[in-house]
């Protein structure tokens, strides 16, 4: 079986012999990989090796005329950072807010930065970074909140946790990896592209390869695209390169906005789980995040678990919600998992049919 590279989560686990039950607690750990027990949640989404997202600074308007078809033609999703003054000029520069609003119905993600693009400091955060986030959560479709942050320049302000009320992460310009075991979620890398960063095809397949080497998140940064007249042009025939590149690696690298990469590690390293035999055909497990907003954290994690000795791999079925979910089943040796996706904290049923 394929090498999966895994975030192990401890289990302490007790049977009760009369009852046939089952419970577990799993504290993460972020500095190694660990197995014991039962589950198994995956580093990064579908048991892939590492995580890319593409993110867009400014709100150009060849970002969403150019750019955003690329991603829709091979199914992936990008984060654009918009700059409200950008977007409410009028200028055929910048996309105005019906694009924007449109992009995001689309399932890309729209994030903050700023409302005037200065260099942020504490006290101009309820006026830069607050009302950003109230201006463009009201030109969003219900239901979608704008709640990742890029700084302008890359400047941060002097007390990060100044921001926790508008963002659940930010992002800054340092030109690394990301690792999985992610530190300050106010300070995540990202790799600058385009004719003042990594300006080929070759370059940027070379972080690809360093992410998965790493086992971490490579979080790509651009501005203008083609020829126009906006900061480090970048080609879209080298985006659409790259992007081809990572349609033939779907096994092994996750593709995904920003937003959505940064719930899955919190969601991952908060995890608890509980598991109760309720009969020899089926189990409930329980996976919470118990310090987490559940109303922002409800992305689904990746997660294997051995079935028991006995059950037929070609009829089990998992069910969360009253819906059954997609799984599959594999082989190690004669050992067979189930894997699957779920949201934490709904149940979820492995039924043997």
């Amino acid at each position: 079986m394929k090498n999966l590279k895994l975030l192990f989560v401890s289990l302490l686990v007790v049977f009760s012999a009369c009852t046939g039950t089952q419970t577990g607690l799993k504290s993460s750990s972020n500095d190694k990989i660990r197995s014991l027990g039962n589950y198994d949640v995956a580093i990064w989404r579908g048991f892939t090796d590492a995580a890319v997202s593409y993110t867009f600074d400014d709100g150009i308007i060849r970002q969403f005329t150019v750019a955003l078809p690329l991603f829709d033609q091979y199914g992936f999703k990008a984060t654009i950072y918009v700059t409200t003054d950008f977007a409410s000029s009028g200028s055929d520069t910048y996309a105005d807010w019906q694009t924007i609003a449109a992009a995001a119905q689309n399932g890309h993600e729209m994030g903050n930065h700023s409302v005037s693009h200065p260099n942020i400091t504490d006290s101009s955060i309820e006026t830069e970074i607050a009302a950003a986030k109230t201006i463009i959560n009201s030109h969003l479709p219900a239901g979608i909140d704008c709640n990742t942050l890029a700084y302008p320049f890359c400047v941060m302000p002097s007390d990060l946790s100044l921001l926790a009320p508008y963002c659940i992460a930010a992002r800054v310009c340092d030109g690394q990896i990301v690792p999985p075991a992610i530190g300050d979620y106010y300070q995540i890398s990202s790799i600058s592209l385009g004719t003042e960063g990594i300006n080929t095809t070759a370059g940027i397949i070379a972080r690809f390869d360093e992410a998965v080497l790493k086992n971490g998140w490579c979080i790509l940064l651009m501005h203008e695209i083609d020829e126009g007249d906006q900061y480090s042009p970048l080609s879209s025939i080298i985006l659409k390169e790259t992007l081809a590149d990572l349609d033939q690696r779907r096994d092994e690298i996750w593709v995904s906005t920003f937003r959505d990469v940064v719930r899955y590690a919190k969601e991952r390293d908060d995890l608890q789980i509980a598991e109760t035999f309720e009969s020899n055909r089926k189990i409930r497990m329980e996976a919470v995040t118990p310090t987490l907003d559940h109303s922002v954290y409800n992305h689904p994690l990746s997660f294997r678990r051995q079935l028991p000795k006995g059950w037929n791999v070609a009829a089990i079925s998992i069910i969360q919600g009253g819906k059954r979910l997609e799984s599959t089943v594999k082989a190690d040796g004669e050992v067979n998992y189930i894997l699957f996706d779920a949201v934490p904290n709904i149940p979820v049923y492995i039924e043997k049919e």
